[in-house]
């Protein structure tokens, strides 16, 4: 997405909203209470963590970069970005999470159950499919840089 959107997707506040997502089935797995894959790995718990990530994460990254820098460098994620960074990080979750876990009910509270095991997807091919997607953007990411730094070099100002 990042490469596809540059300047409309944030992929902070995207790996932002990973981390939301995953704080419920930390806690039950710490306490050995309640279930792994509740209402956070639902559609509406990936809406409402999505863009609670989106209005968290805009901050936090803004913030971030600020203080890693020591203020040297300044990014303003727009607020289009961000809630879209934060609702694709949620969505994604719930779907590559719903191909695998059991446990989850992706579209409760209109449907128990998780349809989405039907495809009988293995860990392997979801590991294999997000490697290769990482890939493809890693690539895509260097192909526009190149191509930036070319126009940039053939550039001859106008007088």
């Amino acid at each position: 997405m990042k490469a596809a959107l540059p300047e409309q997707f944030s992929l902070m506040v995207f790996g932002w909203s990973q981390v939301a997502m995953d704080i419920q089935p930390l806690i039950a797995m710490a306490t050995g209470e309640g279930v792994w894959h509740g209402v956070t790995h639902t559609l509406l718990g990936a809406t409402v963590l999505g863009l609670l990530s989106a209005f968290s994460g805009k901050y936090l990254v803004e913030w971030g970069i600020r203080l890693i820098s020591l203020g040297r460098r300044r990014i303003k994620i727009g607020w289009g970005a961000a809630i879209l960074s934060g609702l694709i990080g949620g969505y994604s979750h719930i779907l590559l999470d719903g191909l695998l876990h059991y446990d989850m009910q992706p579209f409760w509270p209109l449907m128990r159950g998780n349809p989405l095991l039907a495809f009988g997807v293995t860990f392997g091919q979801v590991e294999k499919f997000c490697l290769v997607c990482g890939l493809l953007g890693i690539l895509w990411l260097a192909a526009a840089k190149i191509q930036k730094i070319r126009k940039s070099r053939n550039h001859v100002p106008s007088e």
